[in-house]
């Protein structure tokens, strides 16, 4: 049984994807910098960070990214179906690398985001979750299964493409 089987990406997958945890995300950040205020800017390390629900620790630099990223990954679900993807596609794999590089900076010099075991197991998890119906929805498309074109035209007659997009192939009706 395929991974892809009975996966039905109409498009609104990614969208609520985007949306939801975009927000979590543009959230975070903003309760982030509200409780940064007054922390160095950046690379104050674990034990001198400020805390996000007690626990998540950040810096006004991480804040920030979070909440560019979180409100990327909003405007582009509102934008469209082909944007929201593309944006869980990169916003996804930029958080994702973010917890890898938490995992890697911990505890060090290097952690200019100001990272805990924590605050690192959620980047990776929104990550991942940003990833998976983006990557998904490609694995679909490039397997057949995305959306088919139909020939319409103004006059009725065909003659073009759903949505003025060109076929494979390159050449319309």
């Amino acid at each position: 049984m395929s991974l892809l089987a009975g996966y039905d990406d109409s498009g609104r997958t990614n969208r609520i994807v985007g949306a939801l945890l975009g927000a979590v995300l543009a959230l975070l950040g903003a309760a982030g910098i509200a409780v940064s205020l007054g922390h160095p800017f950046a690379g104050s390390g674990s034990p001198h960070a400020a805390k996000v629900l007690s626990s998540l620790s950040t810096d006004l630099l991480q804040s920030l990214v979070n909440v560019g990223l979180g409100l990327l990954v909003v405007a582009a679900a509102v934008a469209g179906t082909h944007r929201s993807r593309g944006a869980n596609r990169l916003v996804g794999a930029v958080v994702l690398l973010i917890g890898v590089y938490g995992i890697a900076a911990l505890d060090t010099r290097l952690d200019v985001f100001a990272t805990n075991d924590k605050s690192t197991d959620v980047h990776l998890l929104l990550g991942f979750l940003l990833l998976v119906p983006a990557v998904l929805a490609d694995r679909r498309r490039s397997h057949g299964q995305g959306p088919k074109y139909r020939s319409v035209s103004h006059d009725g007659a065909g003659g073009g493409t759903a949505a003025g997009r060109t076929p494979p192939g390159g050449r319309r009706g």
